[in-house]
């Protein structure tokens, strides 16, 4: 089945890899279905197919975001609509919803619920909270999964109830009833920003010294799963230097590691700062790729085999119940089974008690070896095409609208890679980004207003002569027609916008579908360029030509590329992400983001600088640069002229 649509999105050009355990599988990697050679990178079969499991296994997809519709409908195609569902998600009842339901099954009124607390105490309330109080957990209602579809060899109502959704029928069992009845399901994921060299993977040389300083460096922002500043900052520490090398940083800047204090353990090592130590020597194997910190779920199975002469089979039982059943009567047998084969084996008790306690306490945060290679894999491919060819790399990440940023940071980093973004023009524009002799233009999908049909309609109408022309063939909505303008999608026929202004409310105003007439209209001086340039920011969110630093801020002290570290600067800057989390204190901190023309940097507003409600579009901020941040002593919000 899977095999069935990796071949599907091959011949559609569609990037689509299995994700997570299945990437364990030397089969699906020999089909082309997974993109990790688990042989090489030592991933146990059992972590995917484990003959103990009670349900079956599923494979997980990654496919690029805009066409997962299009593999799901391949999907509804190939089986057929009776045989296929998504399944659903079964909400239940919690504190606030079971109240609130039997308060108005007893008729109290929306309003009335609002000033509840006036009438706490009374007999009536007292019994709807002890009704409440019998329902919950229970089903409330049914949604649909985002991503989780069960496909049957016969009709899935033989198997199933089913419920009508304007999805198409989902199945009245969630995720857990699907398995327990015994059914395969499958995960379709959207993933943003999905490289597109996934498609031409095999003549890609993963070993190039130049990619791996390339992400060491720093510059990595649109790289799949690479990008995020904290993910960026920990690969400039540990400078990777194989695939491994990135799965580890995947992995280790994961919340569960860093609260376990992983991160900073692994990087002392790393730097040798710290002494590799490993709990017990039979525990080398299974922990030396990450330098004696055990890391990945994988690392369990090992360590038992390894260690307690464990079956993989039975290792993979013990790290489904230590991160699933921690107190179930399996855990309870397995610990036992773990004690009594170690000790024939011939350790003391007290050094199985130090193993053991040690696998137990990082089981709760483990990441998936698999998943994590994979991500590793993809990302390696992200920077390998943003190094060696922009272009495609931008045009693609653009349009999937990937990433961690939004679409303006991508476009100022596209252009400070060199690669030229052209405005839109409606005689050359694609629905999507495209590139057009070397640049990027801009696609006729970012315009504000514009609707799908109305842009489908210029791409089947095409060329115009002039806005005559456009305007009464095309005849776009007043809202439609203004957009079209302050984009800028018009420019290439030379007149002024006021005229632009004037043909579209003429046109508006005829019934006629040819200008005749107006074919020579009154000739209007042309805005002010500044002016021009606002509009064309608020039609398509971003200006092509210029960052907009560079025409609304042109006389700053300092640009990004220009700060000295150590000494106190002032740098004006675009905020392309703002992340605020409460200390131990509980008192608000920040990291943010900000770009100009010549780069992008990290900025730290810790409490004691920390203002409330002052996030901007154009921030002031005064500094000092401490680890490639910016410690800020005092920022201010800027508005655009």
């Amino acid at each position: 089945m899977v095999y069935h649509l990796k071949e599907f999105a091959l011949s559609k050009g569609i990037g689509m890899n299995v994700r997570g355990s299945a990437a364990a599988s030397f089969i699906l990697y020999i089909l082309g279905l997974s993109i990790v050679n688990p042989l090489k990178y030592n991933l146990p079969f059992e972590r995917f197919l484990n003959p103990q499991r009670s349900e079956p296994p599923d494979i997980d997809v990654d496919v690029e975001f805009k066409q997962r519709e299009r593999l799901i409908q391949e999907i509804y195609q190939e089986f057929g609509k009776e045989y296929v569902a998504h399944i659903s998600v079964i909400n239940r009842f919690q504190y606030k919803a079971r109240f609130r339901d039997t308060a108005r099954a007893f008729g109290i009124s929306p309003q009335e619920l609002s000033n509840i607390r006036n009438h706490l105490g009374e007999k009536l309330i007292e019994n709807i909270y002890r009704i409440a109080e019998q329902i919950d957990d229970y089903p409330h209602y049914f949604s649909c999964h985002p991503s989780g579809i069960v496909i049957t060899p016969y009709p899935v109502v033989k198997y199933i109830p089913l419920s009508p959704n304007p999805a198409g029928q989902i199945t009245q069992f969630d995720k857990d009833g699907i398995g327990m009845a015994g059914l395969v399901k499958i995960d379709i994921l959207g993933v943003r920003g999905f490289p597109q060299l996934y498609l031409s993977k095999e003549n890609i040389d993963f070993n190039d010294q130049n990619v791996y300083k390339f992400i060491g460096a720093g510059k990595t922002l649109g790289c799949f799963q690479i990008e995020s500043p904290l993910v960026k900052q920990f690969l400039q520490k540990i400078q990777p230097t194989t695939l491994m090398g990135i799965a580890n940083a995947i992995a280790v800047i994961r919340p569960g590691p860093a609260r376990g204090g992983m991160r900073e353990k692994f990087l002392k090592r790393l730097k040798h700062e710290q002494k590799i130590e490993y709990p017990h020597p039979k525990l080398k194997q299974a922990l030396e790729q990450t330098l004696g910190i055990p890391i990945y779920q994988e690392q369990i199975l090992q360590i038992a085999h390894d260690f307690a002469d464990f079956s993989l089979s039975n290792g993979d039982m013990l790290r489904r119940a230590m991160t699933k059943e921690r107190n179930s009567s399996r855990m309870k047998m397995l610990e036992q089974l773990f004690f009594t084969k170690a000790t024939k084996i011939g350790y003391r008790k007290k050094e199985i008690k130090t193993v053991w306690e040690r696998i137990r306490a990082f089981s709760s945060f483990g990441f998936n070896k698999a998943h994590s290679t994979t991500y590793a894999t993809l990302a390696y491919l992200s920077a390998y095409q943003k190094l060696y060819n922009p272009l495609e790399f931008f045009c693609r990440l653009i349009n999937n609208q990937g990433g961690y940023y939004p679409t303006y940071a991508y476009v100022n980093e596209a252009r400070r890679w060199g690669v030229n973004i052209l405005p839109p023009n409606i005689n050359k524009s694609e629905s999507n980004f495209s590139a057009l002799n070397g640049s990027l233009i801009t696609g006729l999908d970012k315009i504000k207003n514009l609707s799908y049909s109305t842009i489908e309609r210029i791409i089947k109408l095409r060329p115009f002569k002039n806005g005559q022309d456009f305007f009464y063939r095309v005849r776009p909505s007043i809202d439609q027609g203004v957009s079209l303008i302050k984009s800028g999608g018009l420019d290439t026929f030379g007149q002024t916008w006021p005229e632009f202004y004037f043909i579209l409310l003429i046109s508006r105003s005829s019934k006629k579908t040819t200008y005749g007439l107006y074919e020579k209209i009154p000739q209007f001086r042309d805005f002010h360029s500044e002016t021009k340039l606002c509009d064309q920011l608020h039609a398509i969110g971003f200006l092509p030509n210029h960052h907009i630093l560079e025409v609304f801020f042109p006389k700053r002290q300092n640009r990004i590329n220009d700060l000295v570290t150590g000494k106190k600067n002032t740098v004006t800057g675009t905020p392309i992400s703002w992340r605020t989390v409460l200390t131990k204190n509980k008192k608000p901190m920040s990291f943010v983001t900000i770009d100009d023309e010549t780069g992008i940097l990290e900025v730290i507003i810790f409490p004691n600088k920390y203002k409330p409600h002052s996030t901007g579009p154009i921030m002031e901020i005064q500094g000092t640069i401490k680890d490639d941040s910016l410690i800020a002593e005092n920022y201010n919000n800027l508005c655009i002229p």
